[in-house]
Parts: structure tokens; sequence; C-alpha cells
């Protein structure tokens, strides 16, 4: 949410339904990249202190999911400009198709980083997928979910479009990770105290 909304600021002509669809631009990339910084500090954060209390892992390894899934985020997102802003409002179920190559992508790199610190399984690129499809579905109707917020009486604030769907993207995603994270975090300590 932190990026996207950074992104809208330092990025505002690569914002939803500014850019001219299928136009390449560096300013594309620099919103991209912001949202995927910060989606992956944010969880590497949470890694970094988890694996390293319970399971004292090499920092370098964890270090790699920055980058890892900053560039998977920005696969994600780079295709959307290639479709006109309000088509996804009318076809909601093709969102997923159209973000599916980044989300696979960081679904494994996710995994394959996890999997070196953990036993974690195959569940984890399943759970991302899942994630990130239902929660960019979701994210696109978030004007109707808060329209009783927006439309009352004094004083609100214009909310661009893409903080809230990324807070829900992003949400979801490590909402669903979550329980995957965890049980794979207890079954390696589990195999560090009975060796």
């Amino acid at each position: 949410m932190a990026g996207a909304g950074a992104a809208v600021f330092f990025f505002p002509s690569a914002a939803f339904g500014q850019n001219p669809t299928g136009q390449f631009g560096w300013h594309l990339v620099g919103f991209a990249l912001l949202v995927g910084v910060s989606f992956a500090m944010a969880q590497w954060s949470v890694l970094k202190r988890l694996t390293g209390r319970y399971l004292g892992t090499n920092p370098f390894l964890v270090g790699l999911w920055i980058p890892a899934s900053s560039v998977a985020i920005m696969a994600m997102l780079i295709p959307l400009w290639w479709v006109p802003g309000g088509f996804f409002f009318w076809f909601p179920w093709l969102l997923a198709q159209r973000i599916f190559p980044g989300v696979l992508v960081l679904a494994i790199l996710q995994w394959l980083i996890l999997r070196r610190i953990t036993a974690t399984g195959s569940k984890w690129v399943v759970l991302t997928i899942v994630g990130a499809s239902v929660g960019a579905t979701l994210g696109l109707f978030w004007p109707i979910l808060l329209a009783p917020i927006l439309l009352s009486p004094g004083p609100i604030e214009f909310i661009p479009f893409e903080v809230p769907w990324a807070f829900l993207t992003g949400g979801t995603i490590g909402l669903l990770q979550a329980g995957e994270l965890s049980a794979s975090i207890v079954a390696a300590i589990e195999r560090m105290e009975s060796s």
C-alpha cells in the first residue's frame, strides 16, 4: 500500500488510466518498482525476523527475497498497462489471467528461497497464485465497498485507486501465505530439535 501511494506520487503519469494503453515509458518501470520493492521489503522484514529468531538462517539467503519478489511484482504489474483502464471492470476474471505470469514467477522464486530455509511444499505456489488472483479481483471493486464512506458528507480526501488495490492484492497474498510459512517454520524447528 505504501509503495502504491509513493508510486502514484512520484509517477502520476503511470497512475490508473493515465498512461496511453500499450505505450511503454520508464515511468511504468519506476511505478512497478516502487510497488514491488515495498511489497518485498514488508515480506522480507517478517521472514527475516522469523527465520533469524527461530532458525538462525543465513541473512544473504533471506535477503534474496527482496530482488526476487520485487522483479516478480514488476512482472505482474507491467502487463496491466497494455489493457485499457476500464477493461477489467467489465471482465474482472481476465485480470487474473493478465497477472498470472508475474504471479507464477513470484510464487516459484519465493518457494525456491523458502525451500532452502524450511521444508515449504509446493502448496506455497498454489496459495500465492490464489491469493494474488482473488486479491487483485476484489481490489477492482474497492470503490463499491467504500461507497457509503466516500459518498457521506464531510471532507474526504481522494484515495488513488492503486492504494487500496495494492492493499487488497498484497494483503490477500500475505494472508494465504502466512499459514504455510508458519507451518513450515514449525516443521523446521521440530526437525532441528529432534536431530
